[in-house]
């Protein structure tokens, strides 16, 4: 079945601190590898480092734009069992203790 790939934008927000500057907080979703869409938060910076909201989207455009792409790609999808079994075979050393039949 079809499925739409997912672009977001997030939300990006100020959190407060006890000590210190507050900071600004991007939250975002993501598929996770057991197929659960799960919040996620990233800290980009202090409200001394980035004084505008605008400042704070210019810092996060790349990491946004990585999300998007991810998700396109398909690699924050669950795998398959074919696909796990593809990739231990490119990925991982082969050992002499395991005996292939």
């Amino acid at each position: 079945m079809f499925t739409r790939t997912r672009y977001q934008h997030g939300s990006l927000t100020i959190e407060p601190r006890k000590i210190g500057p507050d900071i600004w907080v991007y939250l975002y979703r993501e598929t996770e590898i057991d197929g659960i869409r799960r919040l996620k938060k990233l800290q980009v910076g202090t409200t001394e480092k980035y004084p505008s909201k605008a400042a704070a989207e210019k810092a996060i455009a790349t990491f946004r734009a990585e999300i998007n792409s991810r998700a396109e790609s398909g690699t924050s999808r669950p795998l398959t069992i074919k696909q796990l079994i593809l990739h231990y075979e490119l990925n991982e050393p082969r050992s002499g203790c395991i005996n292939r039949f």
